[in-house]
C-alpha cells in the first residue's frame, strides 16, 4: 500500500498487530506518539496523518476487532484474522467500507459500512465506553471523556446576557467535534433555552449527552442522550449548573461538511422536533409526530400537547395528543398541508404550525363503454345500439365514416362514472382506448382526422346525429394504433367537467367520434373505420375502455 491516504490502515494495523494474536489489545508502550499508549483524538479525521495519528488509529481497528468479535459466537472469534479481508481489498477508505458492508455487522441499508462503524468507535471512544480495549481501560459508565477531544466548542447561556454568538465549523471526512454547552446557576427565576446543533448535510450525525449521562451504564441506546439536533433545557430558580454535550460528527467518507451550535432563550410556545416543514410522506404513511413546549410556568398532570389538522369543512380535527416531549405515530389524512400543534395546561396556551407535504394516494378505476347507450347514427337517422350481447346480432362494432350509398356515420360512446367513489379530492388523469379492428375504404384520406368531441348527447336517439351539446374536450385519435391495435387519448379534461358537473349529466361522460373534413364523401364506396365492441369475455378485441386515476 503506497500514499498518506492508507496511512491509517498500514501503520494502524501494525500497532494492533503488536500486541494482538488471538484477542485484540492496544499496545502498552506508554505515550511514544508511534505507540497506542497515545490515543486517537476524536476530533482529529480517523484518516489523518497529522501528528502520526496514522499510527493512532490503532486505537480503531483494536476496537473494531473487539466490536465484530461481539457478533460472532463463543469460540469463534478471531485475532488479526479479522484484518484479512480490508488488505485483499486494498486497503484504502473505500476498500474498508466495501468490506465492512459486504460480510459484517455494518452491512445491510441505511448508514452502513465505514460510516456506521466509525460513528460507533468516535461515540465509544468520546462518551459510550461500551467496548474495553485493553489494560488502558475508558470504564464503562456513559460521560465525557475530555482527555481525546482537544477542540472542544464550548458555549455559555446566561438568561440575563445576550445569547452567545453561533459557533459554525467545518468538519472534515470521518472527523467529529463535541460541542459543550453551559447553562448558569444564578438566575432568581426559572427560565427555559434550547441548545442546537445544526448540519448542511443529513451525512453529519448529532447526538445529545447530558449530566445525567454519567451515572448511566450503557447509554447506547438511550439514557438521557437524543439522536435530534437540539436539546431543550429546562431551568428552575437556584439549579445547578446544566451542561449538555453534543458530539457532532461527518459520517461522510469523501467530502467536508459544516456545522453550527448555538444556544438560545425560548418564549413561551410550542417547538416541533418532527415533523419538519420539509418533510414529505405518501397518504397512509405511520407520521412521527413530537414536540416540546417552552416556556410554561407547570408541566403538570394537566399538561397536554395537541396534535390537529383542518379538514374539508374548515373544521379542527384532533389527531393526536400527547405529554411534554412525548411523541407519537399517527396518519395524517392527505389534505394536511398544515398541522397545528398546541399545548395548554390549565393557565397558558401555546400553538405552532408545521407544513409537511403529504403526497395523496391515487386509484386507477377502468370503465368499459356503456353498451345500452353507446353506437352509432347514421345520417339518414337509423340508430344502430350496441346490443348487450353482440356476437348473437353479428354486431360487436362502432362504425365511423361514410357508406357506398353515401350516408354519414358517427360513433357514440358513453362511459358510466357512478362508481366512482364520491369523496374523492380530484381526478388526476383519464385516457380513453378503443380498438381499431378493421377499416373499409380510406377513411383518413377521404375524410380527414378521426375526433372525438366530449358531447352531452344524453339518451343515444336519431336526432343525435345532426344535434349537439358539445362540452369541454376535442380529441384527435392518431390514425396509427400501437402494436396491439390500441388508440389511446387523455381525456382529462372531459371527464374532469363529467364529474364536476355529475348532477346535470347523470355521472357520465359521452363522446362523438367523426372525422373533421366530411361525414360523408361522395366516392361510391364505403368509408369506414370499425371499432371493436366485444366484451372482453368473448374472446375478440376489446369494448372501448376509459381508465380514470383519482386522489382521494
Amino acid at each position: 500500500m503506497n500514499g498518506l491516504g492508507r496511512a491509517w490502515v498500514a501503520e494502524g494495523t501494525a500497532k494492533a498487530a503488536q500486541e494482538s494474536v488471538n484477542l485484540m489489545l492496544v499496545s502498552k508502550r506508554g505515550n511514544d506518539p508511534h505507540d497506542a499508549g497515545a490515543r486517537h483524538a476524536v476530533d482529529e479525521a480517523l484518516t489523518s496523518t497529522n501528528n502520526n495519528e496514522h499510527y493512532k488509529a490503532e486505537d480503531f481497528w483494536v476496537w473494531l476487532g473487539r466490536r465484530l468479535n461481539q457478533a460472532r459466537p463463543v469460540g469463534e472469534e478471531k485475532g488479526l484474522g479479522y484484518l484479512i479481508p480490508f488488505f485483499e481489498e486494498g486497503g484504502d477508505v473505500s476498500d474498508v467500507d466495501a468490506e465492512l458492508k459486504e460480510t459484517s455487522t455494518y452491512g445491510g441499508p441505511g448508514l452502513s459500512g465505514l460510516s456506521a462503524a466509525y460513528l460507533d468507535w468516535v461515540r465509544n471512544q468520546a462518551f459510550e465506553k461500551a467496548i474495553q480495549l485493553g489494560p488502558d481501560t475508558l470504564g464503562q459508565a456513559c460521560a465525557y471523556e475530555g482527555t481525546f477531544v482537544d477542540q472542544l466548542v464550548t458555549l455559555d447561556y446566561d438568561a440575563e446576557e445576550a445569547p452567545p454568538v453561533d459557533h459554525r465549523f467545518t468538519l472534515d471526512p470521518l472527523n467529529s467535534r463535541v460541542v459543550r454547552f453551559d447553562f448558569g446557576s444564578f438566575v432568581l427565576g426559572p427560565y427555559e433555552a434550547l441548545a442546537s446543533v445544526d448540519a448542511d448535510d443529513t451525512a453529519v450525525k448529532i447526538k445529545f449527552f447530558d449530566d445525567a449521562d454519567a451515572g448511566t451504564r450503557d447509554c447506547r441506546d438511550g439514557g438521557g442522550t437524543s439522536e435530534v439536533g437540539n436539546q431543550l433545557v429546562q431551568h428552575q430558580a437556584r439549579d445547578g449548573e446544566h451542561r449538555h454535550y453534543a458530539l457532532v460528527s461527518n459520517t461522510d467518507l469523501s467530502q467536508s461538511h459544516d456545522a453550527t451550535a448555538s444556544a438560545e432563550g425560548l418564549q413561551q410556545g410550542v417547538h416541533v422536533i418532527a415533523p419538519g416543514d420539509d418533510a414529505s410522506y405518501d397518504e397512509g404513511d405511520q407520521v412521527f409526530l413530537e414536540a416540546a413546549a417552552t416556556g410554561f410556568s407547570s408541566y403538570g398532570d394537566d399538561f397536554s400537547i395537541e396534535w390537529s389538522y383542518e379538514n374539508d369543512d374548515e373544521e379542527r380535527e384532533i389527531v393526536a395528543t400527547t405529554g411534554q416531549r412525548e411523541g407519537e405515530r399517527v396518519q395524517l389524512p392527505a389534505s394536511t398541508a398544515r398541522s397545528p400543534s398546541t399545548a395548554t395546561n390549565d393557565t397558558q396556551s401555546a400553538s405552532t404550525i408545521v407544513s409537511p407535504s403529504c403526497t395523496p394516494s391515487e386509484e386507477t378505476f377502468t370503465f368499459h363503454m356503456d353498451e345500452t347507450n353507446s353506437g352509432e347514427v347514421w345520417s339518414d337517422g337509423e340508430t344502430q345500439d350496441v346490443k348487450v350481447n353482440p356476437l348473437e346480432d353479428g354486431s360487436g362494432m362502432v362504425l365511423v365514416g361514410d357508406t357506398e350509398g353515401g350516408f354519414g356515420v358517427r360513433g357514440y360512446l358513453d362511459f358510466d362514472l357512478s362508481t366512482l367513489p364520491n369523496d374523492l379530492s380530484s381526478v388526476q388523469s383519464a385516457e380513453m382506448t378503443v380498438f381499431f379492428e378493421d377499416s373499409f375504404g380510406d377513411p383518413y384520406n377521404d375524410l380527414g382526422t378521426l375526433q372525438a368531441l366530449h358531447d352531452e348527447y344524453g339518451t343515444l336517439e336519431a336526432s343525435d346525429y345532426p344535434t349537439s351539446t358539445p362540452r369541454p374536450g376535442l380529441y384527435d385519435l392518431a390514425d396509427t394504433p400501437d402494436p396491439f391495435g390500441n388508440v389511446t387519448v387523455d381525456v382529462t379534461t372531459a371527464v374532469r367537467d363529467a364529474w364536476d358537473n355529475r348532477e346535470t349529466m347523470d355521472e357520465d361522460v359521452q363522446f362523438i367520434l367523426y372525422f373533421d373534413i366530411a361525414d360523408q364523401h361522395d366516392d361510391n364506396e364505403d368509408d369506414l373505420l370499425k371499432i371493436s365492441a366485444y366484451e372482453p369475455e368473448q374472446g375478440g378485441p376489446v369494448v372501448p375502455t376509459l381508465d380514470v386515476t383519482v386522489e382521494h
